[in-house]
């Protein structure tokens, strides 16, 4: 019978010998890392699978528990409701010496405010715009020396003027008097715009107004 042979004690001094011998060491220590992964791995997917295959099962249950719970947060706000009207009541049984509480009519908001007293002020308003415009008109005339028709300059030399040459505009004149009054026409609009957007703030909402003047028309 043959022999085997002894296995050597001696420490290797080969450098590529330890080299291989230490790789080999660590890819043994990686397969053993991965297979230790690839365990747990498994065990959480079989963990998921069943999870998925319980869910058809827990959904219903928690269906349930949530229309439980919205009936009861339903319940819970009408009993405390119900617990603050009685109160209310209570006090006013206190207060009031047993004279029950009952609301006959909802409260209905006002058609139109207490003060201050808008109509006052926009018919104020109106009357010293018109005295402004007037008296700014008036001032303007007095202060205006110019002359401008055949008649101011007779009054002022005090002889008749043998002839008048009439005043003929040119195109650029016509064109810019043509802007002027699309400007004048522009600022009206706006004038009334702003003016229903004042009335509409400070006095009464146009709608309202609108069905307040139909219902006094009939």
């Amino acid at each position: 019978m043959a022999r085997q042979p002894k296995l050597s004690n001696v420490k290797p001094e080969n450098p590529a010998y330890i080299n291989i011998q230490s790789q080999l060491a660590s890819t043994s220590a990686s397969l053993r890392s991965l297979e230790t992964a690839r365990l747990d791995l498994n065990r959480r997917m079989a963990e998921y699978a069943r999870r998925l295959e319980t869910t058809p099962t827990v959904e219903p249950e928690y269906l349930d528990l949530v229309r439980d719970r919205e009936n009861s947060v339903r319940r819970h706000h009408e009993i405390t409701a119900r617990l603050m009207e009685a109160q209310v009541s209570g006090e006013l049984e206190v207060q009031r010496k047993g004279e029950r509480f009952s609301l006959i009519n909802p409260p209905e908001l006002p058609e139109r405010p207490d003060r201050p007293n808008r109509l006052a002020i926009l018919l104020l308003g109106a009357f010293l715009a018109l005295a402004g415009g007037v008296g700014t008109g008036v001032v303007v005339d007095n202060v205006d020396r110019t002359i401008h028709t055949a008649e101011q300059f007779a009054r002022v030399m005090g002889s008749i003027p043998l002839g008048v040459i009439p005043y003929l505009p040119s195109e650029h004149e016509i064109a810019q008097l043509g802007r002027r009054r699309a400007a004048v026409s522009l600022a009206g609009f706006g004038v009334v715009i702003v003016g229903a957007v004042v009335l509409h703030v400070t006095w009464m909402p146009l709608d309202v107004l609108w069905f307040t003047i139909l219902r006094k028309l009939g």
